[in-house]
This record gives structure tokens, C-alpha cells and sequence, in this order.
């Protein structure tokens, strides 16, 4: 690279200026270093840079450049800045892609003088440099730090009554004076120690009330001024000394503690043993406590600052400033005002100022904002809303009187309104500040006037007509929309619309009345609409007719029977009444059997007509005995003008009745089958070579048989004997039993009832066992294992085995053991007997096989 030189400039000087320019083709820039203390060093490779001394450098463009952070002894090396601001490491990489100035940070290295007094004596160290000024009082010590190989030179001075004795540590010798050069952490004793005959006084000042003064002892020794926290001295033995405690001009003395008591500045003592005092200073700063009382909240603030009561709620201030108390309410509170406290402020509902003469306690009264709910009914129906808490109660139209449809509540009340419908009218929903809601009941957080409305509509209910009946007619209606039924027989009507109808029959019917919810023939009828209702309007076509009824229409010559005949029908006016009874009477011949019919007033046979007016007249009743057997007829005819009806009867007397004989019962095996018996009976008829075509049986633990447990229903079968079918019957039961029979002509029986029958009280044994071996050999022992069971809480009585070929052949062992003497199939059979003398028997068969040869 070539240069040009101006006269007078030397090459150095120009490497430092940033206007020099290269006067060649290829372009270089400018490398800075600087150094953030005089204490480092930074080099380069390529070299150019060694800063200490040279920290500038031109480099070629695109030249990579390391700067490399040396610290050497003592020196701490803080990081780069600049154009290496990103690099962590001592080595910092650059490329000269442009002038560059990078800054590298170096401190010193700083290590800890630590001092302590050795002895029981008091002193003073003090340090130059600065930073250890260290009075001593048994067993206290101090330190200060330093530069890394700062020189130090510590100074001791022994408190009156005390002697200095010598350094011990970092320092040695009895020099009141000792150098230390700070290259590492470092510990220095100072010997102080009490003359003989003399005795300490130590003295403590308190400051944890921010007050300060000075203590000064006579004779002199002690003397512990602004910046003292303690201080100590010897005294000859009995020495009477005195304290005295000056409080500088913003302090007051408030008292001494341990050797000395009492609030007065000045304690005196006598050298007679060691003392600790300690003289207590506080400031004349006033404190200023405040409180919050109310139903609200809010946050009180002081100026000057101090109080943020939120959490701080005191503060101390000088005496003779000024004090501004502001108030800042919590949202839904307002500041009502100050209670006690300075004269200016009380019952003000603004910021309090005054003076600080004395301690002050103040009181912030906040509370609660009132808003106002209202909650008011609409539409077309009727209702009221009520709150919860509080007293709204407001109806529609006013109804009932004494109506509150708003009040006003404290911030942040939970009110529930709710909706009720008075009758004939529904809810409807909410509009207003419980628009969203859609339930009867609406929950409000109050925090702003609100107001809500319930909308109650009248309710609509349905009439429907319909018209019954075997005639015609139509029925109409009076108010919107109008009823011709006919055409139209159904409407929606409000609540308590009041409706008359009007029937109007058709040609050749009439009205017969209003069943239902109108009542009565009249052809007016009026409903209230309080419900959906059904009307129903009757109209009949005029009719005639006559019912005849027998009490037994047949029975068992010879028999007695009432006879009734009774007029019917719709058609008014009067009605000619006949009716003849006994036609075809039978006799010993043809024409004894075809008489004329004869009535019940006129036995020569003649006809005779009895008038009544109106319908549905009371039956006439006649009563006659039927000695033969046959069928007999009555008959009746009834006429108004055109119309006529009659009706006939017939009654039957019978031949003789069937009946049953040798009712029994007989227990089943009660080992195969549960609670259950086997009925028995023999048909029994007078008529001769007759037999039963049917029967039914009935059982029941109750004798009166008024709901029987088994009812077989006429059952057609000529069998004389029936099973009842499992599970019908209980254990433990006594049965009552009957049964009616029918003969070839089918006729029946009287119910006949056969002896009582009792179930066991439980169920039998139910026999079970198993052997072992399965398949044993001849002569092999065999081991028969029981599992037989018994049931109603019994035990096993007894067991009794019987074995075919077997050795033994029984045993009345639960678990016996046997062998067979034979081949093939062998029979064991187990009776088992239950502690109620209940036995069942079990059979089974084991196969005996040939021994397996040996």
C-alpha cells in the first residue's frame, strides 16, 4: 500500500484520522477501539490494534479482524458493545466491510476488608481511602470493599478507659497505624482492651422511630454524635458518670433502656460493674392514622404521599406541614364525608387539608350508591310482579290497591323479580333489564337504575259444541266469532267471555237439554270462559216403545217369577197401554193349549186398555207361579196415534236339577309335584240314564269364595275328577273347594262343596347324591356322597341306603361307603327324612366294571 504524505504529518498521525484519504485503487476501512476504563487491554489479529496505546487501525476491505479482551490480574472483563454488541465471548470476530468502532468494558476487580476487635476493650478504626469508620462495641465488627490492589492504611484510636494493644490478621504490630494492599479478600483484628481497675459503658442509640441526637458523657469518654450508632468507655470503678442525650432539632428523646431508665435527656451512673445503655431518639414527625367505616369501599390517598389506605392506612409527617386527605370511592360507593379528626374536616364530603399541630385520626364514611329498580305488568292479561328482598309489588289496573312498582336498593343487591299471573291470563315474557330471561323469575345484580316489564296476556281457551242425539236441529251463538252449528261448531273466546247459545231442533225432532256443562231443557244456554269447555245440545226424534222384563226369565217347575212391563219413547201425550200375559197356557189337549191370553186383572181373557199421560210411566208388575214345565209368553202393546210398539217375553220351566255326590279330595306325591290336590266328585240326576256334559270347580283359602285363587271356568268334559295346576297354591294353606256340574240338557247344578284340604307346611326333600369312583370296579370301594336338600328350615333326619349286590346292602350313614360283588348296571336308592318326618326317595344306577388286570 502507498501513501502520500503532506509535509509536516508523519504516518502515525494520519493512521489516527478519520479525513485521511488512501490515494490507491483498493478500497480500506477503519477499525476503532475504546476502552470503558483504564484497566484491559485489547489486541488484534492481523495486528494493528493493541489498546492500551495503538486502538485504531486501517484494514483492507473484507479483512477478518479477531479482538481479543485481555484482563490481566485484578481486572474483570464486562462484555463488548458497539459492532461486537452480541458477542458473549472475550473474542470478538468482525469483517471490515465497513469503517467498525467497537467498545470493550473492564472493571476492577473489588475485595472485602473485614474488621474485628480481638480484646474487651473499645477503639475506633477509621480507613484512607474511605469506607471503614468502625466503633467498636464487643463483639461487633465492619467491612468496606475495595478496588483490587488499592492500598489501604486503617487507623485505630482506643476509647477512653481502653488501650490498643496491637493488629493481628492482614496486620501485625502495635502501630496505632497498618497499610493493606487489596489483592484478595482480607481480615484484620484490632486488640483493644480496658485499663486495669476501670469498667465499660456502653452506649446503643436507638433510631427505629427515625429520630437521632447525640449522647456525651461527664467525665468525658464517651461522645456519640449524628452519625454514631454506638460508642463505649472505661471508667475507673466507682466513677460517677453522666449521660447526657441531646435530640437534634427534628427529634425529640423519648427515653433509656437497659442501665438506664426513665425519659429524662440526662442518667447517671456509676462505674461499678459494665453498663449497656440505650438512649432511644424519635422523630417529631406526627403520625396521621385513618379509618373506613360504611357499607361502601373506596381508597384513601395523602399529599404529600404516605397514605393509601387500600393497604396503608398511617404515616408519619412533620410537624407544621400541610396534609391533603382526597377520596376516590370504589365503583357503586360514594364519600359521604369525614368523621372526627381535625375541626375543618368533620361532616365535609370533600378533601380534608390541615396543618400538622398534633397526631390526627381521621374516619372516611363511605357507602353504598342507591339506584332504583322498577318493575311494572303489561299486556292484554292481568298480573303483578314482586321483588325479593324489598317491597315492589306491582298489579295490573292497580288490582287489590297499595301498589309499589319501584324502590331503590344498595349497589350490587341481588333482587329477584318475579312474574305472576293472576287467573285467566299467562305470562308472556319479560321486556326491559330482563328481556333475555324467559322463566317466571328474572335475577338482578343492581348497579344502574333498571326498570322491567312481565307481559301478561289474557289466556284463550276453546269452545266446541256438538250436537248428540237421534234427531237434528242447529245451535248459535252470540258473540264474535259467532257458533252456527250446523257449519261451524268451535271458537276461541278470552278469558271469562260470556257465550249463549241457542238450540233451534229441526222439523220432526225436538230439544232434549244440555248434558254436560250447560244443564236443563230450556233452549238457552250461557257458559263463562274460564277453561276450554265442551258443549253438547241433544235433540231427539219423537219416539214409542215398550221394555218387558222377567225377574228369572226360567227355573225349575215349579217356579215363581215377577213380571214388568214399562212404556218408553220420546213421543209426548197420551199413550194406550195393553199388554197380555200366559198366551198358549199349555193343557191336556190341543185346544186347552191354544187359549186367549189372559191378563193379570181379567181372567175371562178379554183385552183391556189402561191410559196413561206422558212417557217413561212407572212398570206394572205382575207375579205368577209356573207349576209345569214348558215356555210361556207374555206380550205388550203400546199406540199413540200413529205410532205403536210392542214386546214379547219368554219364560221357561224347566225339568229337575243335576247335582254331584261323594265330594273328596286326595294328596298328590308331594315329592314330584308342589302345594297342589286331586278333586273328585260322581254325577248325580234324577233323570234316568242322564250324564254331565260339563263342570266348574273353584278353590280358595277363604270359605266364602268371594275371590277365588282358582276358578276353572264351565269346563265341558263328563270327567268327575280335576288337578289343580302348579303354582297355583301356597305351602302352609287351608283350601276350600266347590263345584257345579251340567247335564245333557244343560241344565246345572247348585255349587256343591267338598271337605277343606291343608298343604304341607313346606316343600318335601329334594333327593340328590353322587359316588366315587364314577365307574368302580368289583370289590373297589365305593364312597356315595349326599346332596340331597330340605327346605321351611328342617334338617336331615334320617337317610336310609339301599345298595343291589352290594356289601353292605343299606346303611342309614350319610356318606357311605360300599363295594359291588358283581358285574354291571347296579340300583342304589336314597331315602332321605327331614326333621318333619317328610321322605322322599332318589334312584339311581352305578356301573360296575371288571377290575383292570395287575
Amino acid at each position: 500500500m502507498f501513501f502520500v504524505l503532506l509535509a509536516g504529518f508523519s504516518i502515525d498521525f494520519w493512521k489516527r484520522q478519520p479525513f485521511f484519504y488512501p490515494i490507491e485503487a483498493a478500497e480500506t476501512y477503519l477499525l476503532s477501539v475504546n476502552k470503558t476504563a483504564d484497566i484491559g487491554k485489547v489486541t488484534s489479529s492481523p495486528a494493528g490494534i493493541n489498546c492500551g496505546t495503538d486502538c485504531v487501525e486501517w484494514y483492507p476491505k473484507n479483512t477478518t479482524v479477531n479482538l481479543n479482551a485481555f484482563t490481566g490480574s485484578g481486572v474483570i472483563f464486562n462484555g463488548w458493545s458497539g459492532d461486537c454488541a452480541f458477542v458473549k465471548a472475550q473474542t470478538c470476530t468482525i469483517t471490515m466491510d465497513s469503517s467498525k468502532n467497537v467498545a470493550a468494558s473492564f472493571t476492577s476487580r473489588t475485595y472485602q476488608l473485614s474488621l474485628s476487635n480481638k480484646g474487651i476493650g473499645f477503639g475506633r478504626i477509621t480507613s484512607s481511602p474511605g469506607g471503614i469508620n468502625c466503633g467498636f462495641v464487643v463483639p461487633a465488627g465492619c467491612s468496606a470493599s475495595f478496588d483490587y490492589n488499592t492500598t489501604v492504611t486503617l487507623t485505630a484510636k482506643a476509647s477512653v478507659g481502653s488501650t490498643f494493644d496491637g493488629w493481628s490478621g492482614a496486620c501485625d504490630g502495635r502501630s496505632s497505624t497498618c497499610t493493606v494492599a487489596m489483592t484478595e479478600e482480607k481480615t484484620v483484628r484490632a486488640n483493644f482492651n480496658l485499663n486495669p481497675g476501670t469498667y465499660p459503658i456502653v452506649l446503643v442509640k436507638d433510631r427505629t422511630l427515625y429520630g437521632n441526637g447525640t449522647v456525651s458523657s461527664s467525665p468525658s469518654g464517651i461522645n456519640c454524635g449524628p452519625d454514631c450508632l454506638n460508642d463505649a468507655a472505661s471508667f475507673p470503678y466507682n466513677t460517677r458518670v453522666t449521660l447526657r442525650a441531646s435530640p437534634d432539632k427534628d427529634s425529640d428523646f423519648s427515653a433509656w433502656a437497659g442501665s438506664c431508665s426513665g425519659s429524662s435527656t440526662t442518667c447517671v451512673l456509676s462505674a461499678s460493674q459494665p453498663r449497656d445503655v440505650q438512649a432511644v431518639f424519635i422523630t417529631k414527625k406526627l403520625p396521621v392514622i385513618v379509618a373506613k367505616s360504611g357499607r361502601g369501599s373506596g381508597t384513601i390517598t395523602s399529599q404529600p404521599t404516605g397514605i393509601n389506605c387500600g393497604e396503608n392506612c398511617s404515616w408519619y409527617y412533620p410537624k407544621g406541614a400541610e396534609i391533603t386527605l382526597r377520596t376516590i370511592p370504589s365503583p357503586g360507593s360514594y364519600f359521604h364525608g369525614w368523621q372526627v379528626g381535625p375541626e375543618a374536616c368533620q361532616y365535609q364530603s370533600g378533601p380534608c387539608i390541615f396543618t400538622m399541630n398534633k397526631s390526627e385520626s381521621l374516619n372516611a364514611v363511605f357507602d353504598l350508591n342507591y339506584y332504583t329498580l322498577s318493575a311494572f305488568p303489561a299486556g292484554t292479561g292481568a298480573g303483578a310482579v314482586t321483588s325479593n328482598p324489598g317491597r315492589i309489588i306491582c298489579r295490573s289496573n292497580n288490582s287489590g290497591g297499595g301498589n309499589i312498582c319501584s324502590q331503590a336498593y344498595e349497589y350490587g343487591t341481588m333482587v329477584t323479580l318475579t312474574a305472576q299471573a293472576m287467573t285467566g291470563s299467562e305470562f308472556n315474557g319479560w321486556t326491559g333489564a330482563c328481556a333475555a330471561k324467559n322463566t317466571t323469575t328474572c335475577d338482578l345484580t343492581i348497579n344502574q337504575d333498571a326498570s322491567a316489564v312481565a307481559i301478561f296476556n289474557l289466556k284463550t281457551y276453546t269452545l266446541t259444541v256438538t250436537k248428540t242425539g237421534t234427531g237434528l236441529g242447529t245451535i248459535t251463538s252470540t258473540f264474535s266469532p259467532q257458533i252456527n252449528c250446523g257449519v261451524i261448531c268451535s271458537g276461541s273466546y278470552n278469558y271469562e267471555r260470556k257465550i249463549t247459545f241457542t238450540a233451534v231442533p229441526s222439523p220432526g225432532s225436538y230439544f232434549s237439554g244440555w248434558p254436560g256443562t250447560c244443564a236443563g231443557t230450556s233452549p238457552t244456554c250461557s257458559v263463562s270462559m274460564t277453561e276450554d269447555k265442551n258443549v253438547n245440545a241433544e235433540f231427539t226424534v219423537f219416539t214409542l216403545g215398550v221394555d218387558l222384563t222377567a225377574q228369572s226369565q226360567s227355573g225349575y217347575a215349579p217356579f215363581a217369577t215377577d213380571i214388568s212391563a214399562a212404556v218408553s219413547g220420546t213421543a209426548p201425550g197420551t199413550i194406550n197401554y195393553t199388554f197380555w200375559w200366559d198366551c198358549d197356557y199349555p193343557g191336556t189337549s190341543v185346544a186347552d193349549t191354544i187359549k186367549a191370553c189372559r191378563d193379570p186383572d181379567n181372567t175371562a181373557g178379554n183385552a183391556i186398555g189402561i191410559k196413561f199421560n206422558g212417557i217413561n210411566h212407572n212398570p206394572k208388575t205382575i207375579s205368577h207361579t209356573y207349576a209345569a214345565i214348558g215356555t210361556y209368553s207374555t206380550k205388550v202393546i203400546v199406540e199413540r196415534n200413529i205410532l205403536a210398539a210392542e214386546k214379547r217375553t219368554t219364560i221357561t220351566a224347566n225339568g229337575h236339577q243335576p247335582s254331584a255326590k261323594k265330594l273328596d279330595w286326595q294328596k298328590p306325591d308331594y315329592c314330584l309335584v308342589g302345594p297342589s290336590a286331586v278333586l273328585s266328585w260322581q254325577f248325580d240326576d234324577p233323570k234316568s240314564g242322564d250324564r254331565q256334559t260339563a263342570y266348574r270347580v273353584q278353590v280358595d283359602n277363604d270359605s266364602s269364595f268371594s275371590s277365588p285363587k282358582l276358578d276353572s271356568g264351565k269346563t265341558l268334559s263328563s270327567s268327575e275328577i280335576y288337578s289343580t295346576p302348579r303354582g297355583i297354591l301356597n305351602y302352609n294353606n287351608t283350601y276350600y273347594w266347590r263345584v257345579k256340574v251340567w247335564d245333557s240338557l244343560n241344565d246345572e247344578s247348585l255349587w256343591l262343596v267338598g271337605p277343606a284340604f291343608t298343604t304341607p307346611v313346606h316343600q318335601y326333600p329334594r333327593i340328590d347324591f353322587a359316588w366315587l369312583p364314577l365307574s368302580p370296579a368289583v370289590s373297589e370301594d365305593t364312597t356315595f356322597i349326599d346332596s340331597s336338600t330340605v327346605y321351611g328350615g328342617a334338617k336331615i333326619g334320617k337317610w336310609q341306603w339301599k345298595f343291589t349286590n352290594g356289601r353292605p346292602e343299606t346303611s342309614n350313614q350319610q356318606n357311605p361307603s360300599v363295594f359291588f360283588r358283581s358285574l354291571g348296571a347296579k340300583t342304589v336308592t336314597l331315602t332321605v327324612t327331614d326333621s318333619d318326618n317328610f321322605s322322599c326317595f332318589g334312584t339311581r344306577s352305578v356301573n360296575v366294571q371288571a377290575p383292570l388286570p395287575e
